[in-house]
């Protein structure tokens, strides 16, 4: 794996690179058709990693964690004194990972349905220049249904693999393909493709240059993520503040 600066947060190695030095980095990973699996670590993947509902083992040398959003510079500046160079989200990254697949790359995309599943095949399909094999729905039903989409990648020789069903089910899901025997990279992409077909909107620029657009996302659905921002976020951050106060108690003079 190429070499990354990185700042650690408890435990995780969470990369500190800028944006283009980062998408030059895992567009030479899918060229060389490497195995690897990129995250983006927000507030509530944090939460369910420290609450270990997480079976993807984030310190793992083939896994890639980028920052995602002010609470993870929040983070970084309790641990280490500094921000992140760059807020490295994966409505930000991933278009620009899309730009550089070339139409060799075999592509799947777990998570989504109905208008979501059309408006992407209607993308991708225009594009010309992508390769998408396979769209399966992130909802299932049994643990059958989700063999079966397991076993459709591994039959299907994908390339990469896109898991959009939120945190942590689409973590867990690639940890699941790894123990079956994908040897491909995986995605971890949350909303991402809602907002690549426009059913939702991102936040004006000057609101994400301010890193605020997790309050904008709120604003458009309270009801959803009143609980991950106002309940878990902070409790989540007074864990952060006893972890380094602990740490550094236990330092020697």
């Amino acid at each position: 794996m190429e070499s990354l600066r990185s700042d650690l947060i408890f435990d995780i190695d969470v990369v500190s690179e800028d944006l283009g030095k980062s998408v030059d980095i895992i567009s030479n990973l899918l060229e060389r058709k490497a195995c690897f699996t990129l995250v983006f670590l927000n507030s509530n993947l944090l939460y369910f990693y420290r609450k270990s509902l997480l079976t993807l083992d984030l310190k793992a040398a083939a896994v890639l964690v980028f920052p995602d959003g002010m609470f993870l510079n929040l983070c970084n500046l309790v641990f280490n004194g500094k921000r992140f160079k760059a807020n490295l989200n994966g409505t930000d990254v991933c278009p620009r990972i899309l730009d550089f697949a070339c139409p060799n790359l075999r592509i799947a995309i777990v998570g989504g349905a109905g208008d979501l599943h059309r408006l992407l095949r209607e993308r991708f399909d225009s594009s010309g220049d992508l390769n998408l094999v396979s769209l399966y729905s992130g909802y299932f039903a049994t643990e059958c249904e989700k063999r079966e989409v397991v076993e459709g990648i591994l039959s299907d020789d994908i390339d990469i693999v896109f898991s959009a069903m939120g945190n942590p089910a689409q973590e867990n899901f690639v940890k699941e393909l790894r123990n079956a025997g994908f040897q491909g990279s995986a995605i971890c992409v949350g909303a991402f493709f809602n907002f690549l077909v426009g059913i939702e909107k991102r936040a004006p620029k000057v609101i994400r240059k301010a890193r605020m657009e997790w309050f904008y996302r709120f604003l458009q659905n309270p009801r959803r993520l009143y609980k991950r921002y106002f309940l878990l976020g902070p409790q989540l951050f007074l864990d952060v503040l006893i972890c380094h106060i602990v740490s550094k108690l236990r330092r020697p003079d």
